[in-house]
């Protein structure tokens, strides 16, 4: 495990670090790395197969670790408590549970906090409201995940102005 001090801190909102999901992910070579919703991060001898938080793993993550490298396959919970509760947050949004997301978000800046499932309910059923579902977000192509980046920044947009 890649110790806390070496690695930059979440995010403080959902809205900053899906944004800097989406520029990592933009970031992304296509030769070297193959979007794949279901996979954090994940090394074969074709590509490496990374989703949204897997963008954040190779692009922000890694590079500040020690332990790992761009060959290495990792999951949330190979990295710090809050690291994990942030990449989580990011796959709960892709797949449409931003209450979900919120709580995990929240864990990751106070994990004794009070929880109060209502709230983020409230939240959740706005966004949806909002922007409807996210119709690409079992993306496994490039063209698919560049229309679910699309969709995630509009989704960082309207966190933006409701400040989540």
């Amino acid at each position: 495990m890649t110790p806390q001090s070496q690695l930059p801190e979440v995010p403080a909102t959902l809205s900053a670090l899906i944004h800097v999901a989406i520029a990592e992910a933009r970031r992304l070579d296509p030769s070297v790395y193959q979007p794949k919703y279901h996979i954090w991060h994940s090394s074969h001898p074709a590509a490496c197969f990374v989703c949204d938080a897997g963008a954040v793993v190779a692009g922000t993550l890694i590079p500040a670790s020690e332990s790992f490298t761009a060959n290495t396959t990792c999951y949330p919970n190979y990295f710090p408590h809050a690291w994990e509760q942030a990449l989580h947050a990011i796959d709960a949004a892709r797949s449409g549970y931003i209450g979900d997301a919120l709580a995990y978000l929240q864990r990751a800046h106070d994990p004794g906090a009070p929880f109060d499932p209502a709230a983020f309910s409230e939240i959740n059923d706005a966004v949806l409201d909002a922007l409807g579902p996210n119709c690409n977000a079992t993306y496994t192509d490039w063209p698919t995940f560049n229309a679910h980046l699309a969709y995630m920044e509009r989704l960082a947009e309207h966190l933006d102005t409701i400040n989540c």
